[in-house]
């Protein structure tokens, strides 16, 4: 009896660990979040800055997309690095991949965010794996003016 109870047990646990393991996220990456955005189709204006507010607005798969607005304020990228003041209300669009959504960024944290431009509106897509909102500390935010400047771009 306690041989099939660990076996019902290790099944058990085997089925939980499934889902959690289906979604596999590369690492935060500043440089790739850079050359992925200019290397995309769509403009993209990258934004070293901070949200001021955001609303406690999660997906769930069974109405994503979830779309609001929030402010970003900051500095976007241009020939001199990070130099150009930006401040702008922005369309958040939070989308899921099968059960596993995207979280609001978060306000008051440095980040670096991909901005997509689409005629007058300014949006950032986020998915369930960090994509164009990423933590930013000093190094990434140099990392990625060098790899503007020279075209010499390292990712992690």
């Amino acid at each position: 009896m306690w041989r099939g109870g660990r076996l019902a047990v290790a099944a058990v646990l085997a089925g939980l660990a499934g889902p959690a393991l289906a979604l596999s996220c590369l690492p935060p990456d500043p440089v790739r979040l850079y050359t992925e955005a200019r290397d995309s189709a769509d403009p993209y204006r990258i934004v070293s800055g901070r949200f001021d507010r955001v609303p406690d607005a999660g997906a769930k798969a069974e109405d994503a997309p979830v779309t609001f607005e929030a402010r970003l304020k900051g500095r976007s990228l241009g020939r001199l690095g990070f130099s150009a003041p930006f401040d702008s209300v922005v369309a958040v669009e939070l989308t899921c991949l099968s059960v596993w959504c995207a979280p609001p960024p978060e306000a008051g944290h440095d980040l670096l965010v991909a901005v997509r431009e689409d005629g007058q509106r300014q949006i950032v897509s986020l998915g369930p794996c960090p994509s164009n909102a990423l933590p930013l500390d000093a190094a990434g935010e140099q990392a990625v003016v060098d790899c503007h400047r020279s075209g010499l771009c390292a990712s992690k």
